[in-house]
């Protein structure tokens, strides 16, 4: 990304290299590829331009301030975000509300079983008890993981996976996100 800084301001930014005019001259937008160096484009006022902290987990977190600056003995402008924690018991209940949901998800499809043994008296699979004690077990769990948290930084890190040696998620041989901790296991359908 570049700024077009003058006088000490930002004037324009722009994420993709284009044409632009500069002081009535009319510059390709091959001028930002290795055409010129950024000592060249300096020279004329466009800056490299670079955003911090931009990514953020919006669950719990909101985009915040934001500061930035111009260095202009570099030739850059770089904008900083400060990310603002969201409030901690709206955000248990977002995602308790999840988890709610992903069980209720699970249970669906045997829902049917239940209903066919509270009007006919109808025996319940074993199979199928097993798994649905199971998923309202892993709710339980889930919901009292989530709200033994005291902080939002806390909260998050429930559903932050680990990363591998290349930066990317870590994932099992199932292909699979890899939690830190279970906030996502459920068990296997039937």
């Amino acid at each position: 990304m570049w700024a077009i800084v003058k006088d000490g301001s930002i004037q324009q930014v722009f994420n993709n290299p284009r044409s632009v005019t500069i002081d009535g001259v009319l510059h390709p937008p091959g001028i930002f590829g290795t055409g010129w160096t950024n000592a060249e484009r300096k020279a004329i006022g466009i800056y490299n331009y670079v955003e911090v902290n931009t990514r953020y987990d919006n669950r719990f977190y909101t985009l915040g301030s934001r500061r930035q600056s111009i260095n202009n003995g570099t030739g850059t402008v770089t904008v900083t975000y400060t990310n603002a924690a969201k409030n901690l018991a709206a955000a248990k209940t977002e995602m308790i509300g999840v988890a709610k949901q992903q069980a209720d998800g699970r249970l669906s499809s045997t829902d049917w079983q239940v209903i066919a043994k509270a009007e006919r008296s109808r025996a319940i699979d074993s199979d199928v008890a097993t798994y649905r004690a199971a998923v309202i077990t892993a709710y339980g769990q889930i919901k009292t993981l989530i709200n033994a948290q005291d902080t939002i930084a806390k909260l998050a890190a429930l559903y932050t996976t680990p990363l591998d040696s290349d930066g990317n998620q870590r994932k099992d041989s199932d292909g699979e996100l890899i939690y830190k901790y279970d906030i996502d296991k459920w068990p296997d359908p039937i």
